[in-house]
């Protein structure tokens, strides 16, 4: 009997067989024990999203088989859009996506290598999982390390190691994925060390710059981002950010990253995520006019004090320039063309976030063409479920939100009269101001 012929039936039970191996086994075959992928050395194996505990790479074997043939793809499909949707991932359908971007403990991207076998099949085929890719995320730690090596003098030095692999799998996702709209930035504090390091491995590439990893690897995804990309949102994700300030997470490399904001044409909405771009970012990102919304996630911060000798002959002290601000941090041009901006913070920083100097600063940047702001302090869950929601669907679902303003001393009553184009208002757990 060929395969193709075999009853649904069966199928079926084939398909179910594939779901039990990884649900009644501790084992996981795509990801072997000695790959690190937790801390510490950690038993389990299992993908924790959440607190289920359940092994979610299941998927890679229900997408594998799906190309055997037709009917195998149907009941394929019906499987894995019958299954759950993890909570963490509520803005992601279907529910193997979150795989793709599941990073290890190594900050490598263990299912990439797999899928892309997979999507390459899709894309060949006009089949439809490649086209389901909506989100991809960057982080140039999995394409480069530095390595901590001991010499014959017993010293430890520095050596970058570039992975070419993990590059070329990226670059092969954006040709393969053309659906995507939303491209996430790891910013680490760390990455400094990838600025001026000399080579640790060999490199086919030989424009690649061993000297500046960031500005040649941004190059390189420029040229792959080009043809392809119909990005909307651009998400700077900071990295550690209990350890690390946000306005520290980008500092002295990320104006690298401009080879890849130049060619992200359709972008309209910029996220922080506990980070802080420099100015030379804001100042690339303000030349596309495209750009109409900006969200904060615990990004809204006072930039710390920095001091700069005098250079003028007349002055002999040191003169200190005033603090600063998120705010502050993006050009006049860019306030100007934003429609929509959201802030969103922990519930717990409600009472000593600085409510009355944040909002001031904000009317006095943006113009009157701003039509929806929101302010948010909620727990962690609900601001990341406001976050993984897009901006035009939460707006059209609310509507109108007629908050009204008590105090016409308040910072926000003043937002209401300046942008008298405001058509969203929406406070949640704010305090009065």
């Amino acid at each position: 009997m060929y395969i193709q012929q075999l009853p649904i039936e069966i199928l079926r039970e084939i398909f179910t067989q594939l779901l039990l191996q990884h649900t009644n086994s501790n084992s996981c075959h795509f990801i072997p024990e000695k790959n690190g992928l937790y801390p510490n050395n950690a038993a389990t194996r299992y993908f924790r999203y959440g607190e289920s505990g359940s092994c979610v790479c299941w998927q890679l074997d229900l997408l594998s088989v799906s190309m055997v043939c037709k009917s195998w793809y149907v009941i394929s499909l019906e499987l894995l859009e019958s299954r759950p949707i993890v909570k963490m991932h509520q803005g992601q359908t279907p529910s193997w996506l979150p795989l793709m971007n599941h990073a290890s403990f190594q900050r490598n991207y263990p299912f990439r290598s797999k899928l892309i076998k997979i999507l390459k099949e899709s894309y060949l085929a006009n089949l439809v999982f490649h086209q389901q890719v909506r989100h991809l995320v960057i982080d140039f730690a999995s394409f480069d390390t530095i390595r901590r090596e001991k010499t014959k003098n017993n010293m430890i030095v520095k050596k970058k190691v570039h992975h070419p692999k993990a590059l070329k799998d990226m670059i092969e996702l954006f040709r393969l994925c053309s659906q995507v709209e939303r491209l996430d930035i790891i910013c680490d504090a760390g990455f400094t060390s990838l600025l001026s390091h000399g080579n640790g491995g060999n490199h086919s590439d030989l424009s690649y710059d061993t000297n500046n990893s960031i500005l040649s690897t941004s190059l390189t995804l420029q040229k792959a981002l080009l043809p392809y990309n119909n990005i909307r949102r651009l998400d700077f994700v900071g990295f550690n950010p209990i350890q690390r300030c946000p306005c520290c997470a980008g500092k002295s490399w990320d104006k690298y990253l401009s080879p890849i904001i130049h060619c992200l044409t359709h972008l309209d909405t910029i996220v922080l995520q506990s980070v802080l771009p420099s100015p030379q970012v804001f100042e690339t990102l303000s030349k596309n006019t495209n750009i109409k919304n900006i969200v904060f996630y615990k990004s809204m911060i006072t930039v710390p004090l920095q001091k700069k000798n005098a250079t003028s002959a007349t002055s002999a002290t040191s003169s200190t320039r005033r603090l600063s601000t998120s705010i502050h941090q993006i050009p006049s041009r860019l306030w100007h063309q934003v429609t929509s901006v959201e802030i969103y913070e922990d519930i717990e920083d409600a009472v000593t976030w600085q409510s009355k100097r944040y909002l001031k600063e904000l009317v006095s940047q943006v113009g009157p063409q701003l039509e929806a702001f929101t302010l948010q302090f909620g727990s962690k869950e609900e601001n990341e479920r406001s976050l993984f929601s897009t901006l035009r669907t939460r707006h059209d679902e609310e509507s109108h939100n007629s908050t009204d303003i008590k105090d016409p001393n308040s910072p926000l009553h003043e937002l209401k009269l300046k942008a008298t184009s405001l058509k969203y208002l929406k406070l949640v757990n704010v305090p009065e101001i």
